[in-house]
């Protein structure tokens, strides 16, 4: 299990720690010792528990994962509608300054052919 460094959201993934791990007898160790059926029922034992801590602590991990994508992926769709809605604003404001230029040139214009008449 590789840890996982860094998150973008504030959970932490659960980790097993090396020191969490069940001591079993090294290598090296088990030529000067006799080995019976206990040792076995209790290196069984140790896997099925390390084994266990290992599916709980990935469901975990896996739950943690689920939650970060399904909060990035509501981010991203809020994102979205406000990215929408400052684009359909800018458009109302251009179709405004458009009806205002429109209106200062007929002013212009109107003045104009006043002080032609005049």
């Amino acid at each position: 299990i590789k840890p996982v460094s860094t998150l973008s959201i504030n959970q932490s993934v659960p980790m097993i720690s090396p020191s969490s791990l069940p001591n079993i007898i090294p290598i090296n160790n088990i030529s000067n010792q006799s080995i019976t059926l206990d040792d076995i029922d209790e290196l069984i034992k140790k896997n099925d528990e390390w084994f266990n801590r290992i599916i709980t602590n990935q469901n975990e991990t896996f739950s943690v994962l689920t939650q970060m994508v399904d909060g990035l992926s509501k981010k991203l769709n809020d994102t979205s509608q406000v990215s929408q809605e400052l684009v359909s604003g800018m458009n109302q404001l251009e179709s405004l300054i458009d009806e205002e230029r429109k209106r200062i040139k007929q002013l212009n214009e109107a003045e104009k052919n006043k002080e032609m008449l005049e």
